[in-house]
């Protein structure tokens, strides 16, 4: 890697830190709301629904904007070092992900109805068995026992075929046939309710035309130059008064409209700008944070952020089997919830720098 590209690299793991603590909050928050039964409904819907409305699409716009092209990297390769990052760690975690779900299930099976923020697939997890989960990992349905499992497989598609397209053609206009060609397709699952083939390839195609914005749009764009142009403070201001209306707007916009459907195909081009925008703001607000001590943290959080994935969900599951009733607890929910967010956090990562640090393998490195 050039030295001229480290402080890119900063904000980039900055980057990824705050969207993997957005991800442990969007799991946490999907459990409040089936631990409090909906009293906090509305609250969680908001908060859920402003993360859900860019942060996922934002690690693919993420990859596709720090994509290296190496000309001399053959498929197989190719395919070799991709399968070890993410696939190793995709059945490693998600063998482990269904022998705590299966324990959890059998001592408090009364608390882990709604174990998963995707109730689809925790009511799937709560009548199928230990062999069972076990076979949905080969079928590339892994996430029923641990749902955020449905990233690596996804991931591994997209990169993969991007990566044969790129060897074949790397003219400028194929990219943008691609993602004309992606989005396509994603209007074609949404129509007719695509959403549960192996390997989470549903998602690839939004995923993918996500990747392709990063490589389009994002990687033509220098922030630094950006924050020199207009200045720090100037830059800052801006950033401040664009996220205060990214989350009022998106607070405001209806649930039908902000998401495709298949009476509302153009959802899928507002969810898109909304993912756009909402990378923007984070990308902004993740190179500001890199000048400061803060960005240290966070820039320890994102070179974790694989790790911190796949682990998460555990604490969660485990909070949520034992939390007490609501009723008992009201008074001090807000506060405990904070603080059980921050307990979480601080768990995962300590035990993905564990792993890091003495079974890298787990999580697709051999570095130490």
């Amino acid at each position: 890697m050039r030295k001229d590209q480290q402080p890119h690299l900063v904000w980039v793991d900055v980057n990824k830190g705050i969207l993997i603590l957005l991800v442990v909050l969007g799991h946490w928050v999907g459990a409040l709301n089936h631990i409090t039964n909906g009293n906090y409904k509305w609250s969680c819907a908001m908060i859920y629904k402003v993360i859900y409305s860019f942060h996922m699409p934002a690690f693919f716009i993420l990859a596709g904007m720090t994509w290296n092209w190496r000309p001399n990297l053959t498929f197989q390769s190719f395919l070799y070092k991709k399968s070890v990052r993410l696939l190793v760690p995709y059945f490693i975690f998600g063998i482990i992900s269904a022998a705590i779900y299966c324990g959890l299930r059998t001592l408090f099976s009364s608390n882990m109805a709604g174990v998963s923020s995707d109730t689809y697939y925790a009511s799937k997890a709560q009548s199928i068995s230990f062999l069972q989960l076990l076979y949905s990992l080969i079928g590339g349905h892994g996430i029923i026992a641990n749902s955020v499992l449905w990233f690596l497989p996804c991931m591994f598609s997209v990169v993969l075929l991007y990566f044969l397209v790129e060897k074949s053609c790397r003219a400028c206009h194929t990219n943008i046939l691609l993602l004309s060609g992606c989005v396509l397709l994603y209007a074609i699952f949404v129509r007719h309710d695509i959403k549960d083939l192996p390997w989470g390839f549903a998602s690839v195609p939004k995923y993918l035309a996500s990747f392709l914005i990063g490589r389009i749009l994002f990687s033509q764009i220098s922030i630094e130059s950006l924050f020199s142009f207009l200045g720090p403070k100037k830059m800052i201001f801006a950033i401040i008064v664009l996220s205060i209306g990214y989350i009022g707007s998106v607070m405001i916009i209806p649930y039908r409209t902000l998401y495709p459907s298949k009476e509302w195909l153009c959802g899928i081009g507002i969810e898109f700008i909304y993912a756009v925008v909402g990378t923007a703001l984070v990308i902004g607000w993740a190179y500001v944070i890199s000048q400061s001590c803060i960005g240290t943290i966070l820039e320890g959080v994102g070179n974790s952020s694989l790790g911190i994935m796949v682990v998460h969900k555990f604490p969660i599951l485990a909070i949520q089997s034992r939390m007490p009733s609501f009723n008992s607890i009201e008074g001090m929910f807000v506060p405990l919830s904070i603080v059980i967010f921050a307990i979480v956090s601080g768990m995962s990562y300590m035990v993905a720098r564990i792993i890091q640090r003495f079974m890298p393998l787990m999580l697709g490195s051999t570095k130490r």
